[in-house]
């Protein structure tokens, strides 16, 4: 069942009016044409935009997990990232190359002629005494979403202007205000009210 807040008080609007100003009409304006002539990217009205970015998050028993990660507990170092409990050529590779440059004293090429999933790798670590010393955990990337905004022109510019806040896959994404019946009335009067009128 939804959780609702059941102590939340109204206060007094504290908030000085005045009357429209010509350059608030000129927004208004403004708004209104970009608004009714952007793409509307397959997305019905009530439309905005936000930034969807992706968040990374590691541990065991994910929900979605995407994959896996082996590093080295003393430092944090990855050695190497997988889709699946199989390892494909690449990363035993990486995982060999690994293993014979930083523990050679220990590690030989031919150690992982029978490594070729988790389970093996992990009794390999113990055969060898290294169990304690590395680990496997999952991990998931995850979208996040941030923002409001009423076009799609204001929505990349600020992506453009703080894209330092952003990862690289960082892009903005089209929603709706599903049954939003204030969100359906206020589109209508932005998009719809005649604001030369006002002058």
């Amino acid at each position: 069942m939804a959780k609702f807040w059941d102590n939340l008080k109204y206060h007094e609007d504290s908030i000085e009016k005045h009357k429209i100003t010509l350059d608030e009409i000129d927004f208004l304006k403004n708004l209104q044409k970009e608004m009714n002539t952007q793409d509307d990217f397959g997305q019905t009205n009530p439309r905005y935009w936000v930034i969807r970015d992706f968040k990374e998050m590691c541990g065991q028993d994910l929900n979605n997990p995407d994959g896996y990660i082996l590093y080295c507990v003393d430092d944090f170092e990855e050695v190497c990232r997988f889709q699946s409990t199989i390892f494909g050529n690449l990363c035993i590779e990486k995982v060999v190359d690994y293993f014979t440059e930083n523990y050679s004293e220990d590690f030989e090429k031919r150690d992982f002629d029978t490594v070729y999933d988790l389970d093996s790798l992990k009794e390999l670590l113990e055969e060898k005494g290294y169990e304690d010393s590395f680990s496997i955990v999952e991990y998931e990337i995850y979208p996040k979403y941030s923002g409001f905004f009423l076009t799609h022109k204001a929505a990349e510019m600020h992506l453009k202007e703080n894209a330092h806040h952003y990862s690289e896959n960082a892009t903005t994404y089209a929603m709706t205000a599903w049954r939003s019946h204030e969100a359906d009335m206020l589109y209508r009067i932005l998009q719809c009210v005649d604001f030369e009128l006002l002058n």
